[in-house]
């Protein structure tokens, strides 16, 4: 292979390294942001791919925040809160998967919280954003593998806090979930398939648990 054919290749091959980038901001009795966001390196086609979702979802409520904190002319009660963490749960050349959580407190009768998910494959040498479909084999659909192992899993949950279940899940679970080196995990807000007081939700699936479901070539773990 000619020499600069080789440095590229080892390039796109290397294992990204991680930064971390924070932001913060604080107006007096007004507002307290605290922000992190990870930036990866080398600057591979996947790692921009990454960084520019990273850093958009990091970002994307931040204006919107602060304008709302002071649209009444006047100091809240108490100071809002705006809190986004980032949190890699897999990271190699080819395949990125991170949670970014929120805490808001913005002076309502309790705080909120959420979590976005990003999950990016290299897939014939270009990057993209995958959902679930894109992780299975062809054994089962999508819908399929949603009902069997996560509304199942979810409404067992809820049976056991409440005494009730869940009917149907959130349209973006077939592309809010985090890959990890040992399974998926969908994660689910408050509010999202139960009551506030319920809580968040959790559906962890090993990849045992779901053996020869999962296509290899996008996850390798998953064999």
């Amino acid at each position: 292979m000619p020499l600069v054919a080789s440095i590229v290749a080892a390039t796109l091959l290397a294992d990204p390294k991680v930064t971390f980038n924070t932001l913060r901001d604080v107006k007096q009795d007004y507002y307290d942001i605290n922000l992190s966001w990870p930036t990866l390196t080398p600057e591979t086609s996947i790692n921009k791919l990454a960084n520019k979702k990273m850093r958009y979802s990091v970002l994307k409520n931040l204006s919107e925040f602060k304008k709302a904190s002071q649209e009444f002319g006047e100091k809240p009660t108490s100071p809002w809160e705006h809190q986004v963490a980032s949190t890699i749960s897999y990271l190699s050349p080819t395949l990125i998967s991170v949670i970014v959580d929120t805490y808001e407190y913005s002076g309502g009768a309790h705080p909120n919280s959420w979590s976005d998910t990003i999950n990016i494959a290299l897939i014939n040498g270009k990057p993209r954003a995958i959902t679930l479909k894109d992780v299975l084999n062809s054994s089962l659909t999508e819908q399929e593998f949603l009902n069997h192992f996560v509304l199942t899993n979810v409404s067992e949950q809820r049976l056991k806090r409440s005494e009730m279940t869940v009917d149907s899940l959130p349209s973006e679970t077939n592309r809010k979930f985090i890959i990890s080196k040992n399974g998926l995990t969908f994660p689910f807000d408050k509010y999202s398939v139960a009551s506030y007081a319920e809580g968040e939700f959790l559906v962890k699936l090993k990849w045992t648990d779901i053996s020869g479901l999962i296509n290899s070539k996008i996850v390798p773990d998953a064999k």
